[in-house]
């Protein structure tokens, strides 16, 4: 199963007691507060729990507050699984090895508070630098040139770089990893030639490029600015 989507488990803090509103507040572990972002609680097979969730039913979300707080109120009887998304610069607290937290909820209930703690994201940043204007070309079939960037984690889960920017002659995708570990950045464009920075042609098809940042760098960029940049171009 390929998932698309934006590090670690995160923590619970206080006691858990019988409710059907869910409340509770996300930090970052350094104590950053998040005041941006969203929640998710998705309905899931109690058996699937430590292990690729059995998803019952679609997720239901809750945004993010200034003050980093979250609340789904009235939700039915059911185990769940919650995780917190801030793409710019946490990571997904579901994703890279954490499974999420699964709370059951009963019918009657009285409060519940979670604390879900998140950590740094290294930023990759890839820029396709398209002077001639060839991703807005079509084939003589109509089909237009299309890149799709990620990297693959987990060994089943496709993380899709997301597009930020893009104007007539260049496109920008950043895409969220963990510090301090190894990967390879995915590049597809089977209707496209690209090169790398020294001009070496990439395979169309199958183009790999290692990439890892140090959590050395996590203090030396601001929240949201890339760690590492990878300039691209059409040929």
């Amino acid at each position: 199963m390929t998932l698309l989507k934006i590090i670690l488990p995160f923590a619970i803090c206080g006691s858990l007691s019988a409710t059907s509103r869910i409340a509770g507040t996300v930090t970052g572990a350094d104590g950053s507060v998040i005041t941006s972002g969203v929640v998710t609680a998705t309905m899931i097979s109690a058996a699937s729990a430590m292990r690729v969730p059995l998803l019952l039913a679609g997720p239901r979300l809750a945004r993010l507050s200034g003050s980093a707080s979250f609340a789904f109120d009235s939700l039915p009887d059911g185990v769940y699984r919650f995780c917190a998304s801030e793409t710019r610069s946490w990571l997904d607290s579901c994703d890279w090895g954490g499974l999420g937290l699964t709370v059951s909820v009963p019918s009657a209930a009285s409060k519940l508070g979670l604390s879900i703690v998140v950590a740094r994201a290294a930023i990759i940043e890839v820029t396709i630098s398209d002077p001639s204007q060839k991703l807005l070309a079509r084939s003589a079939g109509g089909v237009a040139a299309h890149v799709t960037i990620g990297v693959l984690h987990d060994g089943r889960f496709f993380e899709q770089a997301r597009l930020s920017a893009s104007d007539a002659t260049s496109r920008t995708y950043n895409i969220a990893i963990p510090f301090d570990r190894t990967l390879f950045l995915h590049v597809t464009s089977a209707l496209l030639q690209l090169k790398d920075s020294s001009g070496a042609a990439l395979p169309r098809v199958g183009a790999k490029l290692s990439i890892s940042v140090p959590f050395s760098r996590s203090t030396v960029s601001p929240l949201g600015i890339p760690h590492l940049k990878i300039p691209l171009t059409t040929a």
